[in-house]
C-alpha cells in the first residue's frame, strides 16, 4: 500500500468526519431520549392529577350521599316522635336504630330521639332529633334537629301538631 500524502490526509479526514459523525449521532440519541424522557414524565404527571381529580370527586359525591341521608334519617325521627306523641303523651324519646337493609343502602343508621315537657304549657313537647350515617363508621354525618309541638291524643282533632319548628342542623 502505497501512502501518498494526499491520501494520508483525506483518510484522515474521512476518520475524522466519521468520528464527528458519530458524535453527532449519539448526541441525536440523547437528545430524542432525554424528549421521550420528559414525555413519559408529563404523561405519569397528568394521569396522577386526572386520578386525584375523580377520587376526589368520589368522596364528595359519597359524602353529599350521606348528608342527604342523614337529612332524612332527622325527618323521619321527627315524623316518628310526633306519632308517638299522638298515641302516648308520656312517650320521652328512644334510640332508634336502622339497619342497611332497612334503609336500602350500604350501611345502618342511628336516630336518637328525645322528647322533653315545655312548661308551663302541659301539652307543649320540645323535640330534640339527632340523626348519624352510616352509625358504625368513625365519618358519618350528624344532623340535628329540634322543634316545639303541641300534643293531643287520637281521636282528637289536631294530633301533636307541629306549632314551632326551629332547624338546627350542623353537618
Amino acid at each position: 500500500m502505497v501512502a501518498t500524502s494526499t491520501g494520508v490526509q483525506s483518510y484522515a479526514a474521512l476518520q475524522a468526519a466519521s468520528d464527528v459523525r458519530t458524535r453527532h449521532l449519539g448526541s441525536r440519541r440523547a437528545v430524542v431520549i432525554l424528549v421521550a424522557l420528559v414525555a413519559l414524565a408529563v404523561v405519569g404527571l397528568l394521569s396522577g392529577m386526572l386520578v386525584r381529580s375523580v377520587i376526589t370527586h368520589y368522596r364528595q359525591s359519597d359524602l353529599l350521599a350521606r348528608n342527604v341521608q342523614a337529612m332524612w334519617l332527622v325527618q323521619s325521627g321527627m315524623e316518628r316522635a310526633v306519632a308517638r306523641l299522638a298515641h302516648d303523651p308520656r312517650y320521652t324519646g328512644e334510640p332508634w336504630d336502622l339497619t342497611a337493609d332497612a334503609l336500602n343502602g350500604p350501611w345502618p343508621g342511628t336516630v336518637v330521639i328525645h322528647v322533653e315537657a315545655v312548661p308551663p304549657d302541659a301539652d307543649a313537647r320540645r323535640l330534640d332529633v339527632t340523626a348519624m350515617y352510616p352509625a358504625t363508621m368513625k365519618s358519618r354525618v350528624t344532623r340535628h334537629r329540634q322543634c316545639t309541638c303541641r300534643v293531643a291524643r287520637v281521636g282528637q282533632r289536631d294530633s301533636a301538631k307541629t306549632t314551632n319548628s326551629s332547624a338546627g342542623e350542623t353537618p
